[in-house]
């Protein structure tokens, strides 16, 4: 499994922040666990499959992730860049892959789709071996899901999950989430300090990876960590290689889970910058 983590905050705190200020801070191991054997830093856990769109992956089995996210693409090809219609093709991309998987594990040993089982399977198969191929087909499922945050046409930031069997939940509020074996001590902590859409960048960007080091406890989840910073219309941030090593460093003198007195200065001091232009 793993640990994503992505929050909503604003980039140039002030009283009366406009529309456009928000960033969108994320951070995730970097831990592949495939059956027997894992290995940290092993791979980046982030597709950018949108100009303005990004989504982080988690899972026992995460095969099926490039594919459901390339298929995404495609289903946004030509449709106006709205929540509804980003959900929709994530959705869309996850549950047909679910449904080629039954129809390749169950279903191609009797010759049929899903939608030919539904319509006849009844009348063409045995009582036993219908109901035998519906438990097969309702414990199947896609060991993944995603994390998926960005801008809409409109600036507006959002974030939601997909889950077996192409379940969607936004949270835009409270404005963070976290999936993985490591969710649970990670949401705990976000909760804990408070973390909401106006926590000035830099501060998200501590709750953030103080977060994922707490989640660092639970199962299969790895030391080696990456954080992006997204915001409409720029490139991912950039950043001092040393900065990550500060935040932990500070933590780890001065956290656990006080609230280390100079880090939002340090990180500052490390000059966070987003410059204009399409993603990479």
């Amino acid at each position: 499994m793993t640990v994503c983590i992505a929050a909503i905050a604003r980039d140039g705190y002030a009283n009366e922040p406009e529309r456009g200020d928000e960033v969108i801070v994320s951070v995730s191991d970097k831990k592949l666990t495939l059956f027997y054997t894992s290995g940290d830093g092993v791979v980046s856990k982030r597709f950018h499959f949108h100009s303005e769109w990004t989504a982080l992956m988690a899972g026992s089995d995460i095969t099926p992730c490039v594919e459901i996210m390339q298929a995404a693409t495609g289903l946004l090809s030509g449709k106006h860049n709205t929540l509804r219609n980003i959900a929709s093709a994530v959705k869309t991309a996850y549950q047909n892959r679910l449904q080629e998987l039954i129809e390749d594990r169950i279903l191609s040993r009797y010759g049929m789709k899903l939608q030919e089982f539904k319509a006849s399977g009844k009348n063409q198969l045995t009582v036993e071996i219908f109901n035998s191929i519906c438990s097969q087909i309702d414990n199947t499922s896609l060991e993944c899901e995603f994390l998926v945050f960005g801008f809409d046409d409109n600036k507006i930031p959002h974030i939601f999950v997909v889950t077996n069997p192409g379940i969607v939940n936004v949270y835009d509020k409270p404005g963070f989430w976290a999936i993985g074996s490591g969710a649970s001590a990670a949401l705990s902590m976000l909760f804990y300090r408070g973390q909401n859409e106006d926590t000035e960048m830099e501060k998200a960007l501590y709750h953030a990876c103080e977060a994922k080091f707490m989640a660092e406890t639970a199962s299969d989840v790895g030391i080696e960590t990456q954080f992006f910073i997204s915001k409409h219309g720029h490139d991912t941030m950039s950043h001092k290689s040393t900065l990550l090593e500060v935040i932990r460093r500070e933590w780890e003198k001065q956290g656990k889970p006080k609230f280390p007195r100079n880090v939002i200065k340090r990180i500052k001091e490390l000059e966070i910058e987003l410059t204009k232009g399409p993603v990479g």
